[in-house]
């Protein structure tokens, strides 16, 4: 519990405000008393507030972090209402926290098969339902399909091109040759 931190103690920051999920580890360097949340009055048994929490001052690195506010009677918590910050004194309960994050994605990723299956056969009721659609959706393969064959043709005739510009100047070297021979053997 937050309540029995003391200075050097580790605790454990997990910050998901990111894409990617970012684990920090840092070591307290302070602590302040216990105080109320919201000014509520002091147990008069145990003389500490019912809503007690208590502030930190978390190195980093080389960085110094506040943490405001944790519940002394928690071992983890998003601190001022932040859900995508976890901040934990316990290892244990963060493991539990990136268990979770990893089992969410993991079952994301094991379910990409099977949402292109429905999103194709969703395309595929769409056509049913929608002739219009269906029309139109085969209109467009058509018109890619004469894009394709018309860019193969692009390619063929340009290669017939190149074929045929070499075989004239082969033809035209031949013809040079030729004349160079009959002016040789008529001199």
């Amino acid at each position: 519990m937050f309540q029995g931190l003391r200075e050097n103690a580790p605790i454990y920051i997990l910050d998901k405000t990111n894409e990617i999920p970012k684990l920090n580890v840092g070591y307290v360097e302070k602590r302040s008393d216990v105080y109320s949340r919201y000014g509520t009055p002091t147990m008069p048994m145990m003389s500490q507030p019912m809503d007690g929490v208590v502030d930190f001052s978390v190195r980093i690195g080389n960085e110094v972090v506040d943490l405001k506010k944790l519940p002394v009677s928690q071992s983890i918590c998003s601190p001022d209402g932040h859900p995508q910050i976890v901040v934990s004194d316990n290892r244990e309960a963060i493991l539990a926290e990136v268990d979770g994050i990893e089992r969410t994605s993991q079952a994301i990723v094991d379910g990409y098969d099977l949402n292109v299956s429905i999103v194709s056969a969703c395309a595929e009721m769409k056509r049913v339902l929608n002739p219009q659609l269906a029309k139109e959706q085969q209109r467009d393969e058509d018109i890619n399909n004469l894009k394709s064959k018309i860019g193969g043709i692009e390619d063929t005739i340009g290669r017939i091109d190149e074929k045929l510009e070499a075989f004239l100047r082969a033809l035209s070297n031949n013809d040079v040759t030729a004349k160079n021979k009959n002016k040789n053997e008529s001199n």
